[in-house]
């Protein structure tokens, strides 16, 4: 686990001074060069996330979750991950009103996703009250 840290530490940081180095000459790099950093670095997470996911798997089958609800649940964390990732690599191009749009399809997907859960949630908390 430790290796990883310092992998994405030092990719992140070599992908940042890279951007800074060739931002007033080579502009144009500057974009594809980020997005390498970052495919690199969701590349070193992706082990990480695997384990995660089994994790998160045996809390759900420990709270009585059907697996319907688990795998919305996951969506649901999916869809923030990636957006936020999205939207942070925009900001850092200075797209903020692309990141803006990645941020409102974000949320307006997890909000399409938690509706039934919460529909299902009231109809519990009616049937106890």
């Amino acid at each position: 686990m430790f290796e990883d840290i310092v992998k994405v530490v030092v990719i992140g940081l070599f992908t940042a001074i890279m951007v800074i180095l060739l931002k007033n000459t080579k502009s144009e790099l500057t974009i594809p060069l980020t997005i390498m950093g970052c495919i690199m670095i969701f590349g070193i997470l992706t082990d990480r996330l695997a384990s995660v996911i089994n994790s998160l798997s045996g809390i759900y089958g420990s709270a009585n979750l059907s697996g319907e609800e688990a795998v919305t649940l996951m969506k649901i964390m999916g869809i923030a991950y990636v957006t936020e990732f999205a939207s942070s690599t925009c900001k850092d191009e200075e797209q903020t009103a692309i990141a803006g749009k990645i941020e409102l399809a974000g949320r307006i997907f997890i909000v399409w996703l938690a509706l039934p859960l919460a529909v299902k949630l009231l109809s519990t908390l009616k049937t106890l009250f």
